[in-house]
């Protein structure tokens, strides 16, 4: 049977401890200077309404691109900032790139679409627009 001899079994009783201070030591600090030198605005009304209205216009968005068949199981990535969304990702022809922004389009309270989807075989390869 193998034993650590005693000395050593405080010697590495004191490396943990040591370690643990430094980690905890390491997060407080970091923790503590970012929140204080940070300007703190408090949340407007008006901008928390508008994250509100994105966030509902990019799930309602997510949905139509989910359930249309021509758009189903891609991969399309949806952002939304003040009712302007951009889409992000890759379909297999120029009718799914188009049908994507007809989607976004549709959705009411949606201000503007920004299609940067990139039209792409199977394998990500880029393929010529038509």
């Amino acid at each position: 049977m193998f034993s650590i001899h005693p000395l050593q079994q405080v010697q590495r009783a004191q490396h943990a401890h040591a370690l643990v201070c430094l980690a905890l030591a390491t997060a407080l600090c970091g923790c503590g200077r970012s929140n204080r030198d940070a300007p703190q605005t408090p949340p407007t009304s008006s901008s928390a309404a508008s994250a509100t209205l994105d966030a509902t216009l990019t799930a309602r968005i997510n949905a139509e691109l989910a359930i249309d068949p021509q758009l189903t199981g891609r991969p399309i990535q949806v952002d939304t900032r003040q009712a302007s969304v951009v889409l992000k990702g890759s379909v297999p022809d120029r009718a799914r790139y188009d049908r994507a922004t007809q989607l976004a389009r549709g959705v009411p309270g949606v201000a503007q679409v920004d299609n940067q989807l990139i039209v792409a075989d199977d394998k990500g390869a880029p393929k010529p627009a038509h």
